[in-house]
């Protein structure tokens, strides 16, 4: 099966309760939802592949408008940030971080008056990459974890479908947050590093460069999909933020999205600093080794010429030329000449 899905009943006690996905979805059918719905379904296939399953399993189930289901039935509205707010619903799509720090995946929130129904599919550029593995979705990464299932539960704000959506949104950016911290520590060790610049790869600045962008795109669209729901959660009643507590939550939510956004932009500004100052040394290095290859060039050019006129066919008038000490005396002009040429170097400072 591609489709990996779980189902949770959100009690009037804000306890999730866990329940089996067949039956979540009899009562669905049958009208006969008492408490909220929580649906969750990863699809661990390619979105365009498994969607009719998603479709034909669950979707065909709720009460959604005409216009709702057109809208789901193409692929790629699961994969394009939006907010939908309609009159009886509200969809929220976003990127969120995989299970790898190099792993983003799409989710989406069908919010129902009574159902929340949460999608997580890979990206196509992953699934060509081969990135990432299983878990992605809430229900599998989170709520199935016997460890993290009591956090979720004292998480969930309220108990109703706006809560359970707003726990989703925070379980997902608080994993974006969590993410730039252990990225940060990455490029704050190679700020220590930086004092001594030559320890540095390149490939090491362009791999940070890499996840920073990554990293942005993620928690840029993730801002502007709560930014968005600020104002939509008034024009829809699939999700209702209205009550103090879900508008905190909504407040902390908006702030730990724009918090993450601004340590990127921090970040990506260091890590700026640090390719500025790699390449800058990198041009010392090639200034030095040309500036060595100039002062090697000025030393043998008068040798050269002297080289060049003693080299010539002398029978007459050329000092030295019939002496026995000839050689030497010019042997050692020469070299006196570049021991000088040499120190005149070194004073200057060209050395």
């Amino acid at each position: 099966a591609q489709l990996l899905m779980s189902a949770f009943a959100i009690r009037s006690t804000g306890v999730l309760e866990e329940m089996p996905f067949d039956k979540a979805m009899l009562s669905v059918s049958n009208k006969s939802v008492t408490d909220p719905l929580w649906l969750d379904v990863e699809i661990d296939g390619g979105i365009k592949q498994e969607l009719p399953l998603l479709t034909q399993t669950v979707v065909d189930l709720l009460d959604l408008t005409p216009f709702l289901r057109r809208h789901l039935a193409e692929p790629v509205q699961l994969q394009t940030p939006q907010v939908l707010p309609l009159s009886q619903s509200a969809l929220v799509v976003m990127r969120i971080m995989g299970t790898d720090e190099r792993d983003t995946r799409y989710a989406a929130a069908l919010c129902l008056p009574s159902i929340l129904l949460t999608v997580t599919s890979s990206t196509e550029e992953n699934k060509k990459k081969g990135v990432g593995q299983k878990s992605g979705g809430l229900g599998s990464l989170h709520i199935q974890n016997d460890t993290l299932k009591g956090m979720c539960e004292r998480e969930l704000p309220e108990a109703t479908v706006s809560g359970a959506a707003a726990l989703w949104l925070s379980f997902h950016l608080g994993r974006s947050a969590l993410a730039t911290i252990k990225l940060r520590k990455t490029v704050y060790d190679l700020m220590d590093k930086s004092e001594d610049i030559e320890q540095i790869k390149m490939k090491e600045i362009n791999d940070c460069k890499e996840l920073l962008l990554r990293f942005a795109s993620v928690a840029e669209e993730q801002l502007e999909c709560v930014l968005c729901l600020e104002g939509g959660d008034a024009m829809s009643e699939g999700l209702d933020f209205t009550s103090p507590v879900l508008t905190g939550a909504l407040s902390v939510i908006v702030s730990t999205a724009g918090s993450t956004e601004r340590s990127i932009g921090r970040l990506e500004k260091r890590v700026a600093y640090l390719q500025t100052k790699y390449e800058a040394n990198q041009q010392d290095n090639i200034n030095h080794r040309l500036n060595l290859l100039t002062i090697i060039s000025a030393v043998y050019l008068p040798l050269t010429l002297i080289t060049g006129f003693w080299g010539m066919n002398w029978e007459h008038g050329m000092p030295a030329i019939r002496s026995d000490y000839g050689f030497y005396y010019a042997l050692a002009g020469m070299i006196g000449l570049g021991f000088s040429l040499l120190l005149f170097f070194y004073r200057a400072g060209w050395m």
